[in-house]
């Protein structure tokens, strides 16, 4: 009996070993392509963020659409309720998009996941806090990792689960996020991350802004978009593994249709002539996947001021 329990456990570990190994290569994969195509990466993160934050919302309980995120900054509609799941969410959204590096600034970051992870109206108590040790040893477990980004990733969400007794899941998975980013960029995949916004209060900022991150793994997305599982970091890590895997592989694939959208808009740019704005608006796009119809008017009164400036020495002088 004891034999068949051993044989049991060591057959568990090799599972969990194997569907470890596929989701890093499908990870590295995924990280190659969107090093060599930054515009690409702008896109995908940038919708992959969207659909994090929405996600992670919804396992605490709470449903919000990435469309009702956008409509809470351009209309009133919105009830109490609705407002305060939106407002976490785009509080969540500023991380994700701009995490910075945690390995560097351990203390700050967390502060920041913490404190976009808290439930709008519900103050927290403050004896449940963890001090500014603890936080350094839940980056100190993902550093340990690095060499493995997802497995990262879980590590420190595990310490963090552990040590905040399961205070605040939304909190863990942007511990996650934020890890398996930085050990990335720690190993030499990922470019160095951007630097957090002056403001992660700001909703507009946090939809309009350009993602800058490493991560490639969004874990509420993978738990809940084959079929919803329970996130738990301290157990179920082959549960967890297993759509992650499902998850990176339709993410590879979405790649394929965002390089073919991208194609199409060079495309419409190469068909257009004489004075039309619509390459400058596309090269926005590229760059600025989310825009607002500010960005669009100080963009195309650029450009156009910069055709000015290139006809005026063509003029001949006034006789």
């Amino acid at each position: 009996m004891a034999v068949t329990l051993r044989l049991m456990s060591v057959e568990i570990q090799m599972d969990v070993g194997a569907l470890l190994l596929r989701c890093e290569i499908v990870a590295g994969r995924i990280d190659g392509i969107l090093l060599a195509d930054p515009d690409l990466a702008g896109l995908w993160r940038t919708e992959v963020a969207l659909l994090e934050a929405a996600a992670s919302v919804g396992l605490e309980g709470e449903r919000i659409s990435t469309a009702g995120m956008v409509m809470r900054l351009t209309s009133n509609l919105a009830i109490e309720e609705e407002s305060r799941t939106t407002e976490m969410a785009l509080r969540m959204l500023s991380v994700l998009k701009r995490p910075g590096n945690i390995f560097n600034a351990p203390v700050e970051t967390m502060g920041r996941i913490e404190a976009a992870a808290s439930p709008v109206g519900q103050a927290r108590d403050e004896t449940d806090r963890l001090d500014d040790r603890e936080l350094a040893l839940v980056v100190d477990e993902g550093r340990r990792w690095a060499h493995f980004p997802i497995l990262a990733g879980w590590r420190a969400a595990a310490v963090y689960a552990f040590r905040s007794r399961r205070e605040s899941p939304a909190a863990e998975r942007l511990v996650f996020m934020a890890v398996e980013g930085a050990a990335r960029h720690l190993i030499g995949l990922s470019p160095v991350p951007s630097a957090p916004p002056p403001d992660d209060g700001d909703a507009q900022a946090a939809i309009l802004m350009r993602a800058s991150a490493g991560w490639i793994l969004a874990p509420s997305v993978a738990m809940a978009r084959n079929g919803l599982r329970i996130w738990s970091p301290l157990s179920g890590i082959e549960s967890f593994l297993d759509a992650a895997s499902r998850a990176l592989s339709q993410d590879l694939g979405q790649l394929g249709t965002l390089r073919h959208e991208l194609s199409r808009l060079d495309k419409v740019v190469a068909g257009v002539s004489g004075r039309s704005r619509m390459g400058d608006l596309v090269a926005l796009l590229r760059k600025q996947p989310v825009v607002s119809s500010a960005m669009v008017r100080d963009r195309a009164s650029a450009a156009g001021q910069r055709w000015r400036s290139s006809r005026s020495w063509r003029r001949p002088a006034a006789s």
